[in-house]
């Protein structure tokens, strides 16, 4: 949040500007008139210079000054304190941060030297540089530089602040607003949080001089980090606070505003576990919501409140919706309407009610689709987890299929994630070649990951690798299916290779099968050592492991 624009009376507004310290518009600090006149040689080419700045034309201004007034020092005298000040602006609105932070510097280095300025206009002049410098620092995320900065903006003009002027409590205002925000982003909440308590201060001072102001905005920012912090009286109050201000707001500010109260408000009542006024307070904003996405992200928002309490109201509403969503689609077809679509798909599945969660899914996987967005495989994904929760194989398959159809061919892990569902979807509806192939398939591209990630000396190969599990399940389907052990025999020495103990298991039954007492016995002790080891139960339930439990050697285990 950046507060400028800020009106002054009309006694004032000949005397000073306002400190505006907005990155849109650039007007920095000390972008107001001092009590004071550049030498008369320079008075025409620094007003022309500072027309074109004014106007838009930065880049002329700046070569006129080049040309015309330089002002790095010469012949031991030095430029006048426009000068200075205006090469500072125009730099800063180029974005040549070192080349304007060199001339706040001779500013600063300099302050004695600009005699015609009175020690308290010499006091401010150097508290408003050093928050220009602050700025700066802030645009190149320069925080703790920021931080300094403004700290020795807020000691210059804190000096001056019995003065009470509307533009110095304005500089103050701005000095602690910006503060915060360089604290927040270092992490330090409670300064961040004292230093918005301190600007507030400031804006109401500005108030009581009759400045109108909307503080509603700002009331709202400081309540929502209170919020974050979990310091919901503080929140409440800070909404209560721009409750009370908004009332006086002008009709076109106060229905800008209605919006962002109302959803604070919603929020603060979640908070609170207050769920079915949230879902009220959440519904009444889509009524009075024009634009589509909001209005749906209302609507949303008001059904996941709903889900807390009373799941029937949210299932009611959410049926609601999906006419009106689809109504919308085709009312407005260039509207983006893959994400509002999605989040009521996966708060439906959050809530398993997977009947609207899968009409959501196609919905939002059509909309992708005619757009061509990026949500394309978050939808389909979605639309087939729905499949599989109804255990539709047939059309399950053929979402797989679809999916990797839309794959990139160098996606190798979501291409072996897939396949392998894939295989596993043939292999319930007993299509053993095209299971074969989808194993295959998915046990090639889990290679070409892992021999990548090894290549880039990154690999953390762990139980739920889709390399493992794609070995693991083609291993069991040679078994289960192909009766050739051999070949299962294969996959689970290549995991046990990179995973000591974890398939060892499985070889020791495969041997126990064969006949190979020995070594069964020697990889059970091998996986009942390792970090995978199987509850005894399980071991004692198993058929395959049956011929070994007349040997001696099984009491050991």
């Amino acid at each position: 949040m950046i507060y400028s624009g800020l009106h002054l009376p009309a006694s004032d507004k000949a005397k000073l500007r306002v400190v505006a310290q907005d990155p849109r518009n650039l007007d920095i600090a000390l972008h107001q008139p001092l009590s004071i006149a550049p030498p008369d040689w320079q008075s025409a080419r620094v007003a022309q210079a500072r027309d074109l700045h004014e106007s838009g034309n930065t880049a002329a201004a700046l070569t006129l000054l080049e040309k015309q007034v330089p002002w790095h020092s010469q012949g031991g005298t030095h430029p006048g304190l426009r000068v200075v000040t205006l090469y500072a602006e125009v730099y800063t609105a180029l974005a040549r941060y070192s080349e304007a932070l060199i001339a706040y510097r001779y500013l600063l280095e300099h302050s004695e030297d600009f005699y015609e300025i009175q020690p308290m206009d010499r006091l401010r002049m150097q508290g408003l540089t050093y928050m220009n410098m602050a700025w700066i620092e802030q645009q190149q995320d320069h925080s703790n530089e920021a931080l300094t900065y403004y700290s020795e903006s807020i000691e210059c003009l804190g000096t001056l602040r019995s003065l009470k002027t509307p533009a110095l409590l304005n500089a103050l205002m701005v000095a602690y607003q910006q503060r915060s925000q360089v604290h927040r982003r270092l992490g330090k909440v409670n300064e961040s949080l004292q230093d918005m308590h301190v600007s507030m201060k400031y804006q109401q001072q500005l108030i009581e001089r009759d400045i109108k102001e909307n503080l509603v905005k700002d009331w709202l920012e400081l309540g929502q980090t209170q919020l974050e912090q979990g310091d919901l009286d503080s929140a409440q109050r800070s909404l209560q606070s721009a409750r009370e201000d908004w009332q006086y707001l002008q009709l076109n500010e106060a229905e800008a505003l209605l919006r962002p109260l109302q959803n604070f408000e919603a929020q603060l009542a979640m908070a609170h576990g207050h769920f079915a006024e949230a879902g009220q307070l959440y519904e009444k904003m889509a009524e009075k919501t024009k634009p589509l996405q909001a209005r749906l992200y209302a609507l949303l928002m008001a059904a996941e409140a709903y889900f807390h309490e009373d799941s029937v109201q949210a299932v009611a509403l959410c049926e609601v919706l999906v006419p009106q969503v689809l109504e919308a689609e085709q009312a407005a077809a260039s509207a983006t309407l893959t994400l509002p679509l999605l989040g009521a798909a996966e708060l439906c599945e959050n809530h398993q009610q997977w009947e609207l969660a899968l009409t959501y899914y196609q919905s939002a996987l059509r909309s992708a689709s005619e757009q061509q967005n990026e949500y394309w495989l978050q939808a389909a994904a979605g639309r087939a987890r729905m499949l599989e929760q109804h255990e539709d194989l047939p059309r399950l398959t053929q979402a797989y299929r679809d999916i990797l159809r839309h794959l990139p061919s160098d996606a190798f892990e979501t291409q072996a994630e897939f396949s392998l569902k894939l295989a596993l979807c043939y292999q319930a509806l007993q299509k053993l070649p095209q299971a074969a192939a989808a194993f295959d398939a998915a046990c090639t591209h889990a290679q070409t990951l892992l021999d990548m990630s090894q290549n880039e000396s990154n690999c953390l190969l762990h139980a739920d690798h889709v390399w493992v599990r794609a070995l693991y399940f083609r291993a069991f389907f040679f078994v289960l299916t192909q009766h050739n052990n051999a070949a299962a025999e294969g996959d689970f020495q290549r995991i046990e290779a990179q995973l000591p103990g974890y398939a060892a298991y499985d070889l020791a039954c495969l041997a126990a099968q064969s006949g190979a007492m020995d070594t069964a016995f020697e990889l059970l002790i091998t996986h009942r050592s390792s970090v995978y080891a199987l509850p005894l139960e399980t071991l004692a339930n198993d058929e395959d492991l049956a011929v070994l439990r007349s040997d001696p050697r099984w009491a050991a285990l």
